[in-house]
């Protein structure tokens, strides 16, 4: 199927199923790089579990290497868009709902590769297969990688016309690179061929960086869709949107290739949701075959090396595990090592991947993501405590490495167990006595010499063997020098100080006891570090030594020179606390400083911890409630939009009705599109509403399109006359249907409850144009009501020459014309008679031509129209079309009936009044 230096692709088949399989052969296996590609995508393949991600089958434990993947017969989506030019195909037509289904199943599949955090780094058409029924299937993980949020990443990876900028000039990038080459993905489904048709790469990689280079759009790719693509590949990675949001704007119809059908749209989407919920809450089936990785790599190793003994692993292999093609290779299904590095989940905050043997990526881990639209997913590191369960928006941080250990000391000493879950007894001293030598030289004097070139590696020695006996020695005296030494030396006394600790608990408690706790203070940025490494044990294990006057007073300073990693300690902390009364204190104290994690990634996470800690903890919900509220609303004046987003989903999830919102800031927000969504599910909660036209404005505008939206707008119209008022006062709303005319109906019926407000409505410019509205509905619950409407409604001449300028009187004379309902013929006899109270307009002519007949054909109503006739008898105008109508002849018939005498005798007088 296809070759390289590297590895060679061909066919099979897989003998247990009959099905046709690929297998990628690693035909070259010289040096490291070829082997951390072979086990890299493995792994990573082995991570992913979606319908749109090609089938992992498994790989070969032995020599020669190969991975092997579902067969995928149809091609891939170049060849759908161009044609195939080894088989002389064309280009296929493909509708443009087709076009939207699949770009929008390629974010669905993405936003799980990234949730994984992986980046694919080689998302073009050409590695998007195609299923017979149509499906798309994510391949081509050969350049796949982890996020490195610390170190460097390869540079110019990928194919050319779909790298980014910075994946182009940079060695720091992010999952935000697949993004754009999404947006040159999308830019090809729309114009149809290729991006970069006549220039070579080197013009590529040049134009690109430097003259921000970018196809051209045609008129064939929508404006709507090309603002959305630049967006895609906009040359500042923070501006991109996110897989999930991409998602969820196919889903929602905010983007999609010209002249699709929405609906068809969002029937897809709405089986992919629950495609995501189903396979998220069943989990995955654990596979029948394993292999250890680590035992294959050191296969890899003695490959390179003879000598090189590889330890004996016991295997569990299946005997029908094969597949027959040209040769006969062993397959297995990977399965992560169960390996925790406890220094490396500090270093990376316990939320980066465990790197081990070369770069080879593999940890015990677990992915949990949500089941709730929209798709995002949280990914965190299983340990022997586990980190509380996040709410379903949240995303964890990875802070710098400027901030982590960087002793090879502290690396040996985290791997002799998980001494950090130890519990907070006295029952918990490690066995240190087997690691460290009892009979060490612990030499007074050569600490008590704090210039002595020796001095440092003294201390570096005592870190690695100081014995439980010589604790209270080893404080005493440094108690004694602790203040007169140089930073340097105090940063490497309280790297001792921490190394121990990690060895074994207890010297923590004997630190606390000591004179030195006095001194330690922290005394420049230099020490900064290594006080936030020793903090880690009274985050964790020694919690109650937080309470200690001298060890809280440094947290303010902590907090805001490294709040990264305050913030994993806070996560620590906060897994369990027995008391909540006696954590207030530190609880308070980050609340207190919110502001310093305005424009910080790790904002995330604080909110996080503060939402888990409230619906875990009705007792510090009850307590706290309102001031995790108020800091929540801090973090919603940040440049951060992601940041907003997560702090108004937390507000939305812990609002108490009682709580005053800032609405100054939610409009402010507004100019925000991203954030309308969880705002809106916030304003839904929301009781009290400011009489702000800004407000209503806004929900006015937003209700033409939404219902959630108008459903924000009857809360607030109905909250009090003032906020009603300030709707009344915008007309906007009567002229449009919001998004429905029954919409405009129900916010009607709320503003006309109001006898203040009935005058402002009816004598408003837009009053005919909503009655129109009504009108052309023709909704008979909505006609039938129109009587009551003229009977409460303030009507005035005014009022009815306006409705005749805008033609609404005749319109509803007209329509009511040929109706034969006896209820609807009622509403428009007493409507009719209430318009005649007011005056007279040329439109009557038709109403009473209807009467007239009326009176004849439907007896029922006589007596209504009888009434009616009388009232109309009295404007002038309307006498030469009564006797016209020869309805004085009528009248006078009826003065000879019994009981009717009197309103014949009121009608003649009028006629002979006005004539």
């Amino acid at each position: 199927m296809g070759k390289n230096d590297i590895f060679v692709v061909w066919t099979g088949m897989d003998t247990r199923t009959n099905k046709k399989v690929v297998i990628k052969e690693f035909v070259k296996f010289t040096d490291n790089k070829e082997r951390k590609m072979f086990l890299r995508e493995s792994y990573l393949l082995s991570l992913t579990n979606n319908k749109f991600i090609i089938p992992f089958i498994g790989y070969t434990v032995d020599h020669p290497y190969a991975i092997i993947t579902e067969y995928i017969p149809n091609g891939n989506l170049s060849i759908l868009i161009h044609g195939d030019s080894d088989k002389n195909s064309e280009k296929k037509h493909f509708s443009s709902t087709y076009k939207s289904i699949i770009a929008m199943s390629i974010a669905f599949a993405m936003s799980h590769v990234h949730s994984l955090n992986i980046i694919h780094r080689d998302l073009k058409p050409s590695t998007v297969l195609i299923e017979a029924n149509g499906t798309p299937r994510i391949a081509g993980f050969g350049f796949a990688r982890f996020e490195d949020t610390i170190g460097t990443m390869t540079r110019r990876i990928g194919t050319p016309a779909y790298m980014s900028p910075e994946i182009i000039k940079d060695f720091y990038y992010s999952m935000k690179t697949d993004i754009y080459s999404f947006g040159v993905l999308l830019y090809e489904m729309s114009e149809n061929h290729h991006p970069y048709p006549f220039k070579t790469t080197t013009d590529i990689y040049d134009e690109v960086v430097d003259g921000d280079l970018r196809p051209n759009f045609s008129r064939s790719t929508s404006f709507g869709l090309q603002r959305y693509i630049s967006k895609c590949w906009s040359s500042d990675a923070h501006k991109r949107p996110t897989f999930d949001q991409i998602f969820n704007d196919f889903a929602n119809g905010k983007i999609s290739f010209s002249s699709s059908d929405r609906s068809v749209i969002k029937n897809a989407a709405d089986k992919l949701r629950k495609y995501h919920l189903k396979s998220e809450t069943q989990g995955k089936i654990p596979p029948l075959v394993f292999v250890d990785l680590q035992q294959v790599y050191l296969k890899l190793q003695q490959q390179k090396d003879p000598t090189f003994n590889v330890p004996k692993e016991k295997k569990i292999e299946s005997n029908t595990n094969n597949i027959e093609a040209d040769k006969q290779k062993e397959i297995t299904v990977l399965k992560p090592i169960p390996k925790i590095n406890m220094s490396n989940i500090l270093k990376k905050a316990s939320m980066q991947t465990i790197a081990v043997s070369q770069g080879f990526i593999g940890k015990n881990e677990q992915v949990i993501t949500s089941a709730l639209p929209p798709a995002t997913s949280i990914k965190k590191t299983i340990e022997t405590e586990n980190l509380p369960d996040l709410p379903t928006f949240s995303k964890i941080l990875s802070p710098s490495m400027k901030q982590s250990i960087k002793t090879s000391k502290f690396e040996d000493c985290q791997t002799e167990g998980n001494v950090f879950h130890n519990s907070e007894t006295q029952n918990d001293i490690t066995k240190s006595t087997t690691l460290v030598n009892l009979k060490f030289n612990f030499d007074q004097s050569l600490l008590m010499d704090v210039l002595n070139p020796k001095f440092i590696p003294y201390i570096n020695q005592i870190a690695d063997n100081l014995p439980p006996n010589y604790y209270d020695e080893y404080l005493i005296v440094i108690s004694k020098i602790f203040k007169f030494l140089a930073n340097e030396s105090k940063v490497e006394v309280l790297k001792s100080f921490f190394i121990i600790g990690c060895r074994d608990v207890t010297f923590i408690d004997h630190l606390i006891n000591s004179d030195l706790i006095q001194d330690l203070k922290i005394n420049g940025l230099e020490t900064v570090l290594q006080m936030t490494n020793l903090y880690y044990f009274f985050f964790t294990q020694r919690k109650n030594f937080l309470m200690n006057p001298l060890i809280h007073s440094n947290l303010p300073f902590l907090i805001k020179t490294c709040p990264e990693d305050m913030i994993i300690l806070l996560s620590y902390y906060t897994q369990k606390i027995p008391n909540i009364e006696q954590s207030l204190p530190v609880l308070d104290l980050f609340l207190k400083e919110t502001s310093i994690f305005l424009q910080l990634d790790c904002a995330n996470h604080f909110i996080s911890i503060f939402y888990h800690l409230c619906i875990k903890s009705p007792e510090y919900l009850n307590r706290r409630q309102n001031d995790v509220l108020a800091q929540f609303e801090v973090l919603t004046r940040s440049q951060n939009v992601i940041i907003i987003n997560e702090a108004y989903k937390g507000i939305t999830n812990l609002y108490d009705p009682k709580y005053l919102l800032n609405f100054d800031i939610i409009i402010n927000n507004f100019e925000n599109d991203t954030l309308h969504d969880i705002i809106c599910s916030l304003l839904l909660r929301v009781e009290k509403f400011p009489p702000s036209r800004r407000l209503a404005n806004f929900f006015i505008d937003k209700s033409r399109v939404s219902e959630e939206w108008f459903l924000v707008l009857m809360k607030f119209s109905e909250c009090s006359t003032e906020t009603a008022k300030v709707v009344v006062h915008n007309q906007q709303w009567m002229n449009f249907g919001i998004p429905t005319y029954v919409n405009n109906y129900k916010l009607f019926l709320i503003l006309f409850q109001s006898s203040l407000l009935r005058k402002t409505i009816v004598t408003q410019h837009s009053f005919y144009y909503l009655l129109l509205l009504f009108l052309e509905s023709n909704d008979r619950d909505i006609l039938r009501s129109f009587d009551e409407i003229a009977k409460k409604a303030p009507l005035t001449k005014d009022v009815l020459i306006a409705l005749e300028k805008g033609k609404f009187l005749k319109r509803y004379f007209l329509k009511l014309y040929e109706e034969t309902d006896s209820e609807m013929l009622a509403v428009f006899v007493n409507f009719f008679h209430e318009l005649a109270k007011i005056g007279y307009v040329n439109s009557y002519e038709i109403a009473i031509t209807k009467l007239i007949y009326l009176i004849k054909s439907n007896p029922e109503l006589s007596s209504s129209i009888i009434h009616t006739l009388i009232q109309i008898s009295a404007l002038p105008e309307a006498v030469p079309i009564l006797k016209m109508r020869k309805m004085d002849a009528y009248f006078q018939m009826l003065k000879t009936i019994q009981g009717y005498e009197a309103y014949a005798q009121s009608f003649l007088s009028n006629i002979e009044k006005n004539g």
